[in-house]
C-alpha cells in the first residue's frame, strides 16, 4: 500500500494516495473533503492514471498542485442551511470578468451533488471586486429559489 499524505488548502482537506500500476510504477490519485479532516464530506476526488511516476513522492506531489489548482479555480466557497428546508447546503462557484462574462456553481447538498447551475451577466458594468460579490449572489439566489438546482 502506498502512503498518503494529507494536508489542509482553502477549508478543505486533501489526501493524496497514489495508486500502484502494473509495471510497479504510481499514479497519482486525490480527494477533497469538506472541513479539516477526512470526517467531512467528500467534495470531488480525480485520477490521474496516464501520468505514471517512479515514486509515491512524485505521484503525492503532483495530486498536491493538481488538489490545491482545482480548489483555487473556486474562489466562492461556503455553506449554509436552506430556510426552506433545512437541508445542509455547500457551494464552490466561480465567474470570469468581462462582456457576458459567466458564473457557475457545484451545488452540495448533504454532501452529495445535487446541481451544477450557471449563468452569464450581460453587461460588463461590474468591475473584479464587484462581481465576485455579484456571482455568490447569483449563486446562493439560484440555491434558495431551486433555479438550475432540484427543489
Amino acid at each position: 500500500m502506498a502512503t498518503s499524505y494529507s494536508y489542509t488548502h482553502a477549508g478543505h482537506h486533501i489526501v493524496c494516495t497514489p495508486k500502484r500500476t502494473a509495471d510497479h510504477g504510481y499514479y497519482a490519485s486525490f480527494r477533497i473533503y469538506r472541513g479539516t479532516s477526512p470526517a467531512g464530506d467528500l467534495v470531488y476526488e480525480q485520477s490521474y492514471p496516464a501520468a505514471e511516476f517512479g515514486s509515491v513522492d512524485g505521484a503525492n506531489r503532483y495530486a498536491r498542485e493538481m488538489a490545491t489548482y482545482w480548489l483555487d479555480q473556486w474562489p466562492i466557497k461556503g455553506a449554509f442551511t436552506r430556510k426552506r428546508d433545512g437541508r445542509a447546503i455547500s457551494y464552490l462557484g466561480t465567474y470570469s470578468v468581462g462582456h457576458g462574462a459567466d458564473w457557475n456553481a457545484r451545488v452540495y447538498c448533504d454532501g452529495n451533488l445535487m446541481a451544477t447551475p450557471g449563468g452569464a451577466f450581460q453587461y460588463d458594468i461590474l468591475s473584479n471586486p464587484n462581481i465576485h460579490q455579484a456571482a455568490e449572489h447569483v449563486i446562493l439566489a439560484s440555491i434558495e429559489d431551486s433555479i438550475g438546482t432540484p427543489r
